[in-house]
């Protein structure tokens, strides 16, 4: 068992597609509970529950099948409706939107 804080188990290198009502990780990297996130609105829950992964690749990739709902004008977050109904928010990086989307492109559009 990892100590309290450390990363619990390494995402998988290959990401297919969920089966249905499944979700899969949207990054390869270490899975971190979401308690542990320095950011007390992620830490407490306030947006749902959820996960964060210190990504070792720098792409992001849809966890479900479905539409993008929005895109943030920033490009730090993306809400997805999986065609199933079920909301997701990835969002990268803590005051990431500080940058105003430097340093992200967006391979994507809402619909």
């Amino acid at each position: 068992q990892p100590a309290q804080g450390a990363p619990q188990e390494k995402t998988p290198e290959v990401i297919t597609p969920p089966e249905q009502g499944g979700i899969c990780s949207p990054m390869t990297g270490e899975i971190v509970p979401l308690i542990h996130v320095a950011d007390t609105t992620f830490a407490s829950g306030l947006l749902g529950k959820g996960i964060a992964i210190l990504p070792s690749v720098g792409e992001v990739r849809s966890p479900v099948a479905g539409r993008i709902a929005s895109l943030f004008a920033t490009l730090h977050a993306i809400g997805i409706e999986s065609d199933d109904g079920v909301e997701l928010l990835i969002h990268v990086g803590i005051d990431t939107v500080k940058l105003d989307g430097k340093f992200f492109s967006a391979h994507v559009n809402v619909g």
